[in-house]
């Protein structure tokens, strides 16, 4: 599937963020969002997951048609799992309470195998609070995982982490990708290898939105 985005327009504050954004991007690929400080990288994340509403134009996911001049899909519909740069844990659940909140009733071995892929297992029975902001934010990763999205954003998921958690992160984002059909946004100040042969970059700059093939 793709998610198509037509004659998008976004603006905060009376501020034109972007305009006249049309894009097409497809399940099974990763994304890299760039864009300076101020330039929408979250906005257009926001847009994407239904928690800002356009100025004008659409968004559709395959045949779901997510905004539109007539249309508003609420974001719990969306099937859009969302790593926020604030996280957004729940501080009064354990670790694996908080991966259990996204999909009740997910099976033990798939959270176990999420937990271990992410070198979290010793931190499960623990809060939030408890564990270190790298630890917190790889909680945060498995819990969108564990969710099944069709469509999974991540705004800076790399920023607490050392070079070995990238890469564990990076591999397994490239899996779940691959293996699922998952389209994947990461919008990140930091440039991580991930290993594809092909990244597709999105690149926000005065007001436009344009997408490469690096």
């Amino acid at each position: 599937m793709s998610l198509h985005i037509k004659s998008l327009s976004f603006s905060y504050d009376k501020k034109i963020i972007f305009s006249d954004v049309n894009l097409k991007l497809d399940s099974g690929k990763i994304y890299y969002l760039k864009g300076a400080n101020g330039e929408g990288k979250t906005s257009f994340l926001n847009l994407i997951a239904g928690l800002e509403k356009p100025r004008k134009g659409e968004i559709s996911f395959g045949k779901v048609k997510f905004v539109s001049d007539s249309d508003f899909v609420p974001s719990n519909r969306r099937k859009v799992g969302y790593v926020f740069q604030e996280l957004n844990l729940f501080p009064h659940l354990t670790n694996a309470q908080n991966i259990h909140f996204a999909k009740p009733g997910l099976p033990k071995e798939e959270v176990e195998e999420l937990v271990t892929k992410l070198n979290l297992t010793e931190h499960l029975q623990t809060y939030p609070h408890l564990i270190s902001g790298g630890q917190q934010q790889r909680i945060a990763i498995a819990r969108s995982l564990a969710a099944k999205p069709q469509i999974l954003l991540m705004d800076e998921p790399f920023s607490n982490q050392d070079k070995e958690n990238i890469d564990k992160i990076s591999k397994l984002i490239v899996d779940a990708a691959l293996e699922k059909n998952l389209l994947v946004i990461v919008a990140s100040h930091q440039q991580v290898s991930f290993p594809l042969e092909e990244i597709n970059m999105i690149k926000i700059k005065n007001k436009g939105i344009s997408l490469e093939l690096k």
